[in-house]
């Protein structure tokens, strides 16, 4: 598989890196599918999951794909990183600004897309996509929209509650790359995940600081506010109202992990009654379902793309 990256601006003045993945020979009237990531996550983390994608497809089926970094993710994250000392969080809106002016963009003009999004970046994609794109598919996995009202004592208010809070007591700073393996090695959430994935989370999600005085440090790229920025409930909301428009512009597919985690059976029923094209469901996996399954996905997104021809394609 060969990985090119490329600096991609949005209209906010930051920039996303975005990584084009080929295999040679392949061919220009595929699909390409271009992905976003969750909070808290990088664009590698969809790595796995491509390069099993290109294994089980035909040359002729896929052209390439594209995976992206949410603005305050990642190495974005990394090259934004002056900017946003001086902001809030990059919002849902943001991320999806970013994606709406990468389809558009000279990159991919005239490709037949397949988008995909998982968690946050599903409330982003709903945001992003004209009814015009030329889209095949939309691939949402674990969708975390939001549908009003919201009571204070709601399951989706107590779980983000429980997750920012444990973003909040975690430590932010380990002495070195090992340390910090480590110190995942010892979390529940890690051990459920795919190990090429926690490979790929080490590598791409941490960096190492060397301070004027001398001090050297490993961190996450993704700073604290840019993970709480993701669990803040106002563009997931506004992505659950426009959730029946693109429904009714795009054949829309959801995949769910078997364990309801953060997106419970209630909060799916709500998704799922916008009309989706196809409800999926893969075993023995929660709300992380790209990490933990990053092979079972694969196979998932490859039934959803090589199934009947829609009126669209």
């Amino acid at each position: 598989m060969l990985v090119e990256s490329i600096i991609f601006p949005d209209s906010t003045g930051l920039v996303s890196v975005a990584k084009r993945y080929t295999v040679a020979d392949n061919s220009p009237d595929g699909l390409t599918l271009v992905f976003a990531h969750c909070t808290s996550s990088h664009k590698e983390v969809w790595e796995t999951t491509i390069a099993r994608l290109f294994e089980l497809c035909g040359q002729r089926q896929l052209r390439e794909a594209w995976s992206l970094d949410w603005q305050g993710h990642g190495e974005a994250g990394v090259l934004n990183e002056q900017k946003l000392r001086s902001r809030e969080g990059v919002t849902i809106t943001e991320y999806a600004d970013l994606l709406h002016r990468f389809i558009q963009s000279s990159h991919i003009v005239g490709h037949r897309l397949v988008v995909v999004g998982h968690s946050a970046s599903t409330s982003a994609w709903t945001l992003a996509l004209p009814a015009d794109a030329l889209i095949v598919a939309v691939l949402f996995l674990e969708p975390a929209m939001i549908a009003p009202p919201i009571v204070p004592n709601d399951d989706w208010v107590k779980i983000v509650d429980t997750n920012m809070k444990a973003i909040l007591a975690r430590p932010d700073k380990w002495a070195t790359f090992d340390a910090a393996s480590q110190w995942l090695a010892k979390r529940f959430r890690w051990h459920t995940w795919d190990p090429r994935i926690v490979r790929l989370y080490v590598e791409n999600a941490f960096r190492e600081i060397v301070t004027p005085t001398g001090e050297c440090f490993v961190t996450t790229k993704c700073a604290i506010a840019q993970e709480l920025e993701g669990f803040r409930p106002d563009g997931h909301v506004v992505a659950a109202r426009a959730l029946s428009n693109l429904c009714a512009s795009f054949p829309v597919h959801v995949i769910f992990g078997e364990r309801p985690e953060i997106v419970s059976l209630k909060a799916r029923s709500a998704i799922c009654s916008a009309g989706m094209k196809s409800i999926s469901i893969v075993g023995k996996a929660g709300h992380l379902v790209v990490q933990e399954k990053p092979d079972e996905i694969a196979a998932k997104i490859l039934d959803i793309i090589s199934g009947p021809p829609q009126s669209r394609l």
